[in-house]
């Protein structure tokens, strides 16, 4: 508790259009990743960020008067978005030129940036000790996660992704580590490179099920408790003490086997998969001290005072993590 009350504090204010609500859940998924405290309010922020919009006169009014206000509030402020890339009329940057005492200007898609300057301004405290991505449905957020598991895997931050968290991991490894660029899931829409996609056939224990990218999702999950076979020598072998285990799924999208090399040969080994071989169960990385992705569900066969092994392994690398800050 006193390591969150002592982060630093990120005042952060969206205005306008779905664009630039877009940027800001990278932004703020970027500054909850790195360890900062984030706020609707500038009161009691150690820095503000307003993220703008510039179309039509009314929203560039406001957002000029959003920054007044941030100033006046709190002093320091970081201005993104479209208003951010306006000129104004001599040809100068219409913000620096309307409020020059802004700490830093950017436009749109343009999370680094900010990010680089709320380091310069607000240095940020010390990474993580876990990062954990969860299961999820739909578009909505997956970019921030991919990012966040980028971040464990550079930084070594000790990594678990369930379900929807194991597919945004295959999807970061093949963009990042296995020359990939256009991967990601159909669940989001068409894709060249469906490094995530819809089953079409698997067996469960009432035999074997049909489905199609055409077929009404009602009723099409892969639910309940299905085996999978665990690599020797793997690290979830070592947590599970055993290659045989039996798992809870809940998720209608599955990570395709058909790339399995090439995320391997970028070091996202698949160590455990369904006992026909096709569907992949757990990866992980070889290479970082706690990186593991399940696509089913450790939280529907863990309790309070009997954690899922895959859990109390996970707090006890966050553990020594936390030793090395």
């Amino acid at each position: 508790m006193t390591e969150v009350m002592n982060a630093p504090k990120v005042g952060f204010v969206s205005l306008g259009c779905p664009k630039a609500l877009t940027d800001s859940e990278l932004i703020l998924t970027q500054l909850s990743a790195e360890g900062y405290q984030t706020s609707k309010t500038f009161a009691g922020a150690d820095l503000v960020i307003v993220n703008t919009c510039g179309f039509i006169d009314d929203a560039v009014k406001e957002s000029l008067d959003t920054i007044g206000e941030a100033l006046a509030e709190n002093g320091k402020v970081i201005v993104t978005g479209c208003l951010g890339a306006r000129q104004a009329e001599g040809g100068a940057n219409l913000v620096m030129e309307m409020h020059p005492s802004v700490l830093a200007v950017t436009g749109p898609h343009a999370t680094q940036e900010v990010m680089d300057a709320v380091h310069t301004h607000l240095p940020k405290p010390h990474d993580p000790f876990l990062d954990l991505v969860p299961g999820g449905f739909g578009e909505r957020g997956t970019e921030g996660k991919i990012r966040a598991v980028r971040f464990a895997r550079e930084r070594k931050v000790p990594f678990l992704g369930i379900c929807l968290g194991m597919q945004m991991a295959c999807i970061e490894g093949a963009r990042n580590t296995a020359g990939i660029a256009e991967a990601a899931s159909t669940e989001f829409g068409p894709t060249t490179e469906p490094v995530v996609g819809i089953i079409t056939e698997w067996m469960s224990e009432e035999g074997l099920q049909q489905r199609s990218a055409d077929t009404d999702l009602g009723g099409t999950m892969r639910l309940g408790a299905y085996e999978a076979k665990l690599s020797p020598n793997s690290h979830v072998a070592a947590i599970y003490g055993g290659n045989d285990i039996s798992e809870r799924h809940r998720h209608r999208y599955e990570v395709n086997v058909h790339y399995r090399q090439p995320l391997e040969q970028g070091g996202l080994v698949f160590s455990g998969m369904s006992p026909d071989g096709q569907l992949p169960e757990i990866v992980e990385r070889p290479d970082h001290p706690w990186f593991i992705g399940v696509q089913f569900h450790p939280e529907l066969k863990s309790k309070p005072f009997d954690p899922h092994p895959l859990f109390k392994s996970f707090i006890e690398a966050a553990v020594r993590q936390s030793r090395l800050v």
